[in-house]
C-alpha cells in the first residue's frame, strides 16, 4: 500500500483545473471571433430574408455557447485565486512525489542485520545475497 495516488490524484485535480481555465478562454476567444466574422458579414454583404434568418438563427446558437463558457468561466474564477495564490502547492507535491517513490524503493530493499545473534535464519540469507553479488 502507498499514498502515491493520492498525491498524483490532487496533482491531477491541479493541472486539470488549470487545462480547464486555459480551454475555457480559448474556447470564449474563439466563440468571439466567429461572432465577429458573422457580424461583419451581415454588415458588409446584402442577403435576402432567409439568408438572413440563417445569420441570426447562426448567432443566436453562437451566444448561448459563449453565455455556456463564461458561465463555466465564472465558476472557475472562484478557483483562480486560490489555484495562483497555492502554486507553490503543485511543485512541492511532485518532489513529495519522488520522496514517496525513493522512500518506497527503499522499503522494498530494506534488511535488518542481526545485532547479536548470528545463528538466526536471516544472517544466512544475507550471506547467500552477498556472495551471489
Amino acid at each position: 500500500m502507498t499514498v502515491i495516488p493520492l498525491a498524483q490524484n490532487i496533482l491531477s485535480s491541479f493541472e486539470t483545473l488549470k487545462h480547464d481555465m486555459d480551454t475555457i478562454a480559448q474556447n470564449i476567444k474563439d466563440t468571439d471571433s466567429e461572432i465577429c466574422d458573422i457580424l461583419h458579414d451581415v454588415e458588409l454583404t446584402t442577403f435576402n430574408a432567409s439568408e438572413g434568418y440563417k445569420l441570426a438563427r447562426e448567432l443566436q446558437i453562437l451566444r448561448k455557447r459563449r453565455r455556456e463558457y463564461k458561465e463555466y468561466e465564472e465558476q472557475l474564477d472562484m478557483l483562480r485565486g486560490f489555484v495562483n495564490k497555492h502554486k507553490w502547492i503543485v511543485n512541492d507535491l511532485k518532489l513529495n512525489i519522488k520522496t514517496i517513490e525513493d522512500k518506497v524503493e527503499q522499503q522494498l530493499h530494506r534488511m535488518y542485520s542481526p545485532k547479536i545473534r548470528t545463528d538466526l535464519k536471516i544472517v544466512k540469507m544475507q550471506e547467500l545475497r552477498e556472495t551471489a553479488r
